[in-house]
């Protein structure tokens, strides 16, 4: 597995946002919200938000979560593996009320 898509895939996994273009939007969102400034964070959000106007309650609600969450910018995304998925899940999400 190529590393920068198999930690991409589990963020899809423990922040439960589909691979759908709305999901791909709203994971980009929690990231920018969490922190995460970067060009193609910047440039998806942008673009989900010019060419979905129908999802914007949804991109905003991801960005929110993602200020509201803990930090998982720097997460060591290979050494959590070992940790069970729920687990992973639930910590994001007591910090991070949908």
């Amino acid at each position: 597995m190529l590393p920068h898509y198999a930690r991409h895939d589990v963020k899809h996994i423990l922040l439960q946002y589909d691979t759908t273009g709305e999901g791909e939007v709203c994971l980009q969102c929690f990231m920018l919200g969490n922190g995460h400034i970067s060009f193609p964070v910047a440039a998806t959000v942008l673009y989900g938000f010019f060419t979905m106007p129908e999802y914007w309650i949804v991109f905003v609600k991801a960005y929110r979560r993602g200020k509201k969450s803990i930090p998982i910018k720097d997460w060591q995304w290979f050494s959590i593996l070992q940790q069970p998925t729920q687990t992973l899940i639930n910590k994001i999400n007591n910090h991070a009320k949908n």
